[in-house]
């Protein structure tokens, strides 16, 4: 069951990669996934105890700042069957509390970092264990989906149980993934509440236009990597602003085609503290005084950098705009859009 390789660190006392029992009844306390290899499926564990909350806007920004650590702290790999516990096999694992899906650059950010102060929660933003098993149901074979609906339950109950206390409410951000993975998650979890957030896609352009979200830079070097399809001939030869809309068109009518009497659509126009309040209630978080306070804070601070203040930039990103770039918007972009506004 443990797979040893020269990255890995073991501590005999805690885990002794001889004897396979150790994690037989499912992963020790402490012992989170960080990353999950989908073309090997491998999964990377490691220890960070039990006073471990991902705090950071992004869970792989808090898995970096633990590896900066001296010491760093222990990792190893396993087959994805150590996810599963021999004691709890015959029980249902947790289910979320709720998931977000997001068209990119749009406050999925700030409301995570708002839904974080909500009591007894875990927010799991963008982590790269999800978003590895969400390529699985964004290109499903039949052996993925069975993995899929497998384990990803499994990982929901390591984290919502890492503690070795009472279970914590799990919340899922999903990654741009999200869009194609929504069917998927929705066949695990029928009732599971989602939160759709969307931007104006002219926002969305000029953000990603300055600052180009990473798996549009991959997919404009390389088309053929595209989740969303090979972009066609017409689009790839004319210009990056056709192509980022081609791209975050197929996003939205994704999003808009899964969308169900348990999604709750929210525009970034009506982001504030008191619709991340709403929807902690949607996804029956547990609500305290310091933690409404705590929500009002995250919109007070840059979602991506809480050092520096919050500073609207709608307007200005409109006036960003170019002529071809709202062509482009019209095109492939604005009808998913007006019909996600009016639900």
């Amino acid at each position: 069951m443990i797979i040893k390789d020269k990255r890995t660190r073991l501590i005999p006392s805690m885990m002794d990669p001889a004897n396979a029992d150790t994690w037989a009844e499912g992963p020790p306390r402490g012992w989170v996934p960080v990353n999950i290899e989908p073309q090997e499926e491998v999964i990377r564990w490691m220890h960070v105890g039990t006073d471990f909350s991902p705090d950071e806007p992004f869970f792989n920004q808090s898995i970096r700042l633990l590896r900066a650590k001296s010491p760093p702290p222990v990792e190893c790999e396993t087959e994805l069957t150590a996810l599963e516990a021999r004691k709890a096999a015959s029980l249902v694992p947790p289910t979320p509390s709720g998931i977000i899906v997001h068209v990119s650059r749009c406050g999925s950010t700030v409301l995570t970092n708002a839904l974080r102060a909500a009591d007894n929660a875990i927010v799991l933003s963008e982590a790269a264990p999800i978003d590895s098993m969400l390529s699985w149901a964004a290109h499903p074979t039949s052996r993925r989906s069975v993995l899929f609906n497998r384990f990803l339950p499994q990982v929901v109950r390591v984290f919502s149980q890492y503690r070795g206390v009472a279970e914590r409410q799990v919340v899922i951000k999903c990654g741009i993934g999200g869009a194609l993975a929504m069917p998927a998650l929705r066949a695990i979890w029928p009732t599971v509440p989602f939160v759709v957030l969307i931007r104006r896609p002219e926002e969305v352009i000029a953000a990603n236009l300055r600052r180009p979200s990473a798996y549009l830079i991959d997919w404009y070097l390389q088309p053929a990597r595209c989740w969303f399809g090979t972009p066609p001939a017409e689009v790839r030869g004319a210009g990056v602003e056709e192509y980022f809309a081609w791209i975050l068109g197929r996003v939205y009518n994704e999003t808009f085609n899964s969308l169900d009497s348990y999604c709750k659509v929210i525009d970034y126009e009506e982001l504030g503290p008191s619709v991340a309040r709403r929807v902690g209630d949607i996804f029956q978080l547990r609500l305290s005084a310091d933690a409404a306070s705590g929500m009002d804070a995250a919109f007070r601070v840059n979602a991506k950098n809480q050092r520096r203040p919050f500073e609207p930039d709608s307007e200005a990103k409109r006036k960003a705009v170019s002529a071809l770039t709202r062509a482009a918007v019209e095109r492939w972009i604005e009808s998913s859009y007006s019909e996600m506004r009016q639900r």
